[in-house]
């Protein structure tokens, strides 16, 4: 999620477009970010749906800033903008993206087709190319000792205990906020992989990782008889 305490409806970044006119020879340029694109259409869609329609988006507006508030108090949040990866390298295709680390974790772009976007489309161009999928030719995010360690520490706070069915699915698992040993490893990596992955790989729209939030975190475990998903897309 994007959080921003002084500008809530910058949901997920902080791009701008520069237009530039020239009057009696004299060149001016002007900056116009997202958020003063998308005020300007919310003014014009409060003009046409009147008082009922502003106020729903106030109320959006405090409920996110709320949402934001309470990620922090569960979640790490980065106080600043220089956060950065403690030892793994992003690099998508063949430029690295995070010179000053060591490890190499190659990330290759998916376009999704004739999708259309629905954010920040001049940001982002068309087609969009925001599915990012980690390949082989570089270690992974995560060691296998690594993923065994953090899978045995959630089966020692029971995550075992807890299952449920989810559709077709035999689930077992929880919320992090109820594995507290596990959260501070999902925490830990928060600020030294995820956000800075983020960061790097949506810099279109992610401004910096002090914006990022994480919102609601799950560790689930699928029965044989059908050990993943099919392809699909969460609130899509």
């Amino acid at each position: 999620g994007y959080c921003d305490s002084s500008n809530p409806l910058r949901f997920r970044g902080g791009s701008t477009t520069t237009s530039t006119t020239s009057a009696s020879e004299v060149e001016i340029q002007v900056e116009i970010t997202d958020e003063q694109k998308l005020r300007r259409k919310i003014k014009k869609l409060g003009v046409r749906f009147g008082p009922e329609f502003l106020n729903a988006i106030a109320q959006n507006e405090a409920d996110h800033l709320s949402d934001c508030q309470k990620s922090c108090e569960l979640f790490y949040c980065a106080s600043g903008p220089n956060t950065q990866t403690s030892n793994d390298t992003i690099t998508e295709g063949t430029t690295n993206t995070a010179e000053t680390n060591t490890a190499k974790t190659t990330i290759k772009s998916y376009s999704m087709g004739a999708v259309p976007p629905e954010d920040f489309a001049e940001s982002f161009g068309f087609p969009l190319d925001v599915i990012k999928v980690t390949q082989p030719t570089g270690p992974p995010l995560f060691s296998p000792h690594e993923s065994v360690s953090v899978i045995q520490t959630a089966e020692s706070e029971g995550i075992e205990q807890n299952e449920f069915k989810s559709g077709k699915y035999q689930l077992a698992g929880d919320w992090l906020t109820n594995l507290p040993q596990t959260l501070a490893w999902f925490n830990k990596r928060l600020e030294t992989t995820f956000f800075p992955l983020i960061s790097e790989l949506f810099p279109e729209v992610v401004s910096g990782v002090e914006v990022l939030r994480a919102h609601s975190v799950s560790l689930l475990k699928y029965n044989a008889s059908h050990p993943r998903t099919d392809v699909h897309i969460d609130n899509g």
